[in-house]
């Protein structure tokens, strides 16, 4: 079946963006960009095309990115309050945040090189979860 293209205006966008804004401020159990998609009939591929043909729009870009911002602090703190298993938390920042063995997680004065993090058993993550949250 072939379909046409549909075309996505900056107002659609925009009005699409600021009510997933709205579900993830007000729904705290939503941990992933995808969920927010299960409602609409279209898939979250459109996500990367509005931030890529948007990408000048300061308002859209800067909601999308408010959206990510969200999305990645809360896995972090559900793994921090023991909500969310270590090794999941750590590939879904790895793989929806590019937060890779590369990167560094800053908590106050404490830097955690992920590199370190990538040999660890999960009873190690959890070891060390312990100690950053005294």
């Amino acid at each position: 079946m072939i379909t046409k293209p549909t075309k996505y205006t900056q107002k659609f966008v925009l009005k699409e963006l600021k009510w997933m804004l709205k579900t993830v401020l007000g729904d705290t159990d939503i941990l992933f960009k995808q969920e927010l998609f299960i409602p609409k009939k279209y898939s979250s591929n459109r996500l990367w095309e509005w931030k890529a043909k948007f990408s000048q729009d300061d308002e859209i870009s800067g909601i999308i990115k408010r959206i990510d911002d969200i999305l990645m602090v809360r896995i972090a703190k559900w793994w921090m309050k023991n909500k969310y298993n270590a090794m999941i938390a750590k590939l879904c920042l790895s793989a929806n945040y590019w937060m890779n063995e590369k990167s560094h997680v800053e908590q106050t004065n404490v830097n955690i090189d992920l590199k370190d993090l990538k040999w660890m058993t999960p009873k190690q993550l959890e070891e060390e979860r312990k100690k950053l949250l005294k």
